[in-house]
């Protein structure tokens, strides 16, 4: 079962992805400015001994005290503006989404209901993977629905299936096992929440041509 400091940070996780639907509001080039511009928050303000320092503390894990910055939030920022630059605005909007819902409810199942370890790393379980899959394609499924350029139900199931499963099945590799004594530029590229976003966008992208 998990703690009450495990579900603060997997909610935590959860909201941070809602976000990512502010490219539906601005230009691309708007949007992009808005990644470099939460970066500075990270870097110079939410840190341990910074201005923000509750702020710090209360999204905080033991690496982020170790690198003494928020590593996930800087993982999602990088994932964002590569993903705004790269891809159409419903497959950047989507992404995050697809991760951080996913993800998060991953856990919450994974850890509250997992019962069969999963093949691929064993401290992940099958039902959290279905928990990501399931969390991630109603997401993109009802949000798709307001937001395709192409009004076609086949074409949003066709889009969400392949950003679910693609994502689930990148969530589910050992991102783990490579975290001891990296820099802080490996750790925010080897890490599922990066992977995820770019790798689902890329496949919805081929999926949507």
């Amino acid at each position: 079962m998990m703690t009450g400091e495990e579900y603060k940070r997997q909610f935590v996780h959860i909201f941070m992805g809602l976000w990512s639907l502010y490219p539906l509001f601005l230009t691309k080039n708007q949007a992009l400015c808005v990644p470099p511009i939460m970066a500075i928050l990270v870097v110079f303000f939410w840190r341990p001994n910074g201005l923000w320092k509750k702020g710090f503390e209360f999204m905080a894990r033991e690496e982020d005290y170790r690198y003494g910055i928020l590593v996930g939030p800087l993982i999602y920022i990088v994932a964002i503006e590569l993903c705004v630059f790269i891809f159409p605005v419903h497959i950047s909007a989507m992404c995050i989404g697809i991760m951080a819902l996913g993800d998060g409810f991953s856990t919450i199942i994974g850890k509250n209901f997992g019962r069969h370890k999963h093949w691929i790393d064993r401290n992940k379980t099958i039902e959290g993977s279905l928990g990501f899959f399931a969390t991630s394609f109603l997401y993109a499924l009802l949000i798709l629905s307001f937001i395709s350029p192409v009004e076609n139900f086949s074409y949003i199931l066709k889009i969400a299936l392949v950003g679910s499963i693609s994502g689930m099945l990148v969530e589910t590799l050992p991102f783990e096992n490579t975290r001891e004594n990296q820099k802080l530029f490996s750790r925010i590229i080897l890490d599922d929440n990066f992977f995820v976003p770019v790798v689902s966008s890329i496949f919805m992208y081929l999926a949507s041509l």
